[in-house]
């Protein structure tokens, strides 16, 4: 910062501060402190709320994720999806972002869009799963950093086997029951073994 910006930003300050003093000091219906002869309110009040007045903080990618979340459980997808894409524009290919917008268009009944959204999450997490198989992992889901690769896999897995594509689903139930033995995982795993029963695959 050059001395003639810095000198800007310390008078900036120097006004905000002696706004605030003002108006702590004077009522809205007292004189206003410049000698006018008016009241507070219909003189500087206005300007020093202004001058006073803390800058908006920059949008923060965590805080609209978590926006995102609970306007979807408020069943209010269209308002998730678009505070889901404004995180996303403020952190790329995030995995997160990418699978609320997918259980978004779910829920919005936009199977089509949702499996675009969920396929995202595959491209972005291709790392996440090598590590996920290389370590035999068997919590997936409890790590966040793989949260969303398994919510998608789940997803896709789920929606091919209401669509009676039973091959299809078993590949995507596989991903998530490979990595993980909790709920979500013995959950595909059932899935998955009633998909085999509707493919005369039973053993």
């Amino acid at each position: 910062m050059t001395a003639q910006n810095s000198k800007k930003t310390e008078g900036t300050d120097d006004k905000a501060d002696q706004a605030r003093a003002r108006r702590a000091a004077t009522g809205r219906n007292e004189p206003c402190p410049c000698g006018s002869g008016k009241k507070y309110k219909k003189c500087h009040l206005a300007a020093d709320e202004a001058t006073a007045a803390v800058p908006a903080a920059a949008p923060d990618a965590d805080e609209l994720l978590a926006a995102g979340w609970r306007r979807f459980e408020q069943r209010r997808p269209a308002a998730a999806e678009k505070s889901f894409r404004e995180a996303l524009v403020l952190r790329p290919d995030w995995g997160d972002a990418l699978a609320g917008i997918g259980l978004a268009r779910l829920q919005s009944g936009d199977n089509e869009g949702a499996r675009q959204e969920f396929r995202e999450v595959q491209r972005v997490s291709e790392s996440v799963a090598a590590q996920l198989r290389a370590s035999a992992a068997k919590d997936a889901f409890t790590r966040k950093e793989s949260q969303a690769y398994i919510r998608s896999c789940h997803a896709l897995g789920c929606m091919a086997f209401d669509e009676k594509k039973y091959d299809e689903a078993l590949v995507e139930l596989e991903r998530v029951y490979a990595v993980d033995e909790g709920a979500v995982g013995t959950e595909a795993r059932l899935i998955a073994g009633i998909a085999l029963v509707k493919l005369g695959r039973p053993a």
